[in-house]
């Protein structure tokens, strides 16, 4: 795959989905994580994470913000996500 595809380029600044993931990876409450771009007038590119939760989407939810705050540069922070809970079909 092409290497500039594996990133994101949002307001000048190149972030690792890869990077996301790992970080969102470590919250109890999550299963499954993809993160990828989309495009934005303003800032060029923004991530997109997409969650699926262990037990309850609202968990996630709650929690996330600060998790990913503390963990992440504000660059590299997920504009928006797409969060599913555990019976919810992945691919719907």
């Amino acid at each position: 795959m092409d290497c500039n595809k594996d990133r994101i380029l949002t307001g000048g600044s190149n972030v690792l989905p890869a990077e996301i993931e790992r970080v969102i990876a470590q919250h109890p409450a999550v299963t499954l994580v993809a993160v990828g771009s989309l495009p934005c007038e303003l800032k060029g590119e923004i991530a997109n994470a997409c969650i699926k939760a262990k037990t309850s989407a609202a968990a996630y939810e709650a929690e996330s913000p600060a998790f990913c705050r503390e963990r992440l540069a504000a660059c590299k922070l997920p504009a928006q996500s797409g969060l599913r809970g555990p019976a919810e079909d992945w691919h719907a």
